[in-house]
């Protein structure tokens, strides 16, 4: 569900299908969206098809301008839907398990748009590949319609075809470690810290935060680490010497982008590196920072979100 939290952050305002006044604006960009990346699946497929002709492979061609112009006219309607101002759009009281059906069928739709492109750059060289990209086509196209219906009626499908489709999976919820600036202060189980260092990464639509609080009694740096997504457990944990750092881990890394704050000058778009240990009994944590070259291996145990407090913002 990852990507499903990273597209419907591109689409502003998605939490405005509870305000009427926003349901409209929301619905244009939601649409918009889905039919742009459309296009781009008909220009896929359109250059796929070309590039078979070129060959003299001509078996899939008839099949293959079919699916394009079902997903050409697809795309046209997404785009240009227009409806009243009843239904999702009217004023009053809308039930609220409708509202929640349009939730899911645009994390649905997204999700399958992005589905239907991945599979119209594999190319279109056999009938299997075809059949596929014609079988998300349509599964589109009965979402679109349905969603349309919910639209103007402000009442739930019962469609057992269209609910078998709907991604109900629910989107993670970022740490609100991730909402720590430099000089911000947050409780953790009612334990009070100020942050002095802060290191945000990002990673496609990962955002991890390392945040450093001071040291313990044994003089060993202590940090917060916050992520967007479960991948990253949230927890408190240590500094390994340097010396320690590096030769803890060799694990497999991961690319990011950090911004750094460490109150000596803020630095953007430092290349940087990280990697999860993972522990399958869920006791400890155990990770790999790369900044500039320097190796930082941190271990500690897990903590709840639910137990943290943050009070201020800190620094911009």
């Amino acid at each position: 569900m990852n990507w499903a939290a990273g597209m419907l952050r591109k689409i502003p305002g998605y939490t405005e299908y509870q305000d009427k006044e926003g349901r409209r604006d929301l619905d244009k960009q939601v649409r918009v969206a889905a039919a742009d990346q459309l296009v781009q699946v008909v220009d896929a497929l359109t250059a796929a098809s070309a590039a078979q002709v070129a060959k003299g492979d001509l078996s899939q061609v008839s099949a293959t301008e079919v699916v394009t112009n079902r997903t050409r006219t697809l795309a046209d309607r997404i785009r240009t839907a227009s409806y009243g101002f009843t239904g999702i759009f009217a004023d009053g009281a809308i039930d609220t398990n409708a509202l929640e059906q349009m939730r899911l069928f645009d994390v649905t739709i997204q999700k399958k748009t992005a589905d239907l492109a991945k599979l119209a750059q594999a190319g279109v060289d056999t009938s299997a590949n075809v059949d596929a990209i014609a079988k998300e086509v349509g599964d589109l196209e009965l979402l679109f319609a349905t969603r349309g219906t919910v639209v103007e009626t402000a009442k739930p499908t019962s469609d057992t075809k269209v609910l078998d489709l709907l991604d109900t999976t629910e989107p993670p919820t970022p740490s609100p470690l991730l909402e720590v600036t430099r000089g911000a202060a947050f409780s953790v189980l009612g334990d009070d810290y100020v942050a002095n260092a802060v290191v945000q990464l990002t990673d496609d639509d990962l955002r991890i935060s390392f945040i450093r609080v001071g040291k313990n009694p044994d003089g060993q740096a202590v940090w917060f680490v916050g992520a967007s997504a479960p991948a990253v457990p949230s927890a408190q944990v240590i500094e390994a010497p340097a010396d320690d750092s590096t030769k803890a881990f060799d694990p497999t890394t991961r690319t990011a982008t950090a911004t750094v704050d460490t109150g000596k000058g803020k630095k953007d778009r430092v290349t940087a590196e990280y990697a999860v240990i993972p522990h399958t009994d869920g006791s400890s944590v155990e990770l790999l920072l790369v900044l500039g070259g320097a190796r930082h291996a941190f271990t500690g145990q897990p903590i709840h979100d639910a137990d943290v407090v943050v009070y201020g913002q800190g620094q911009k």
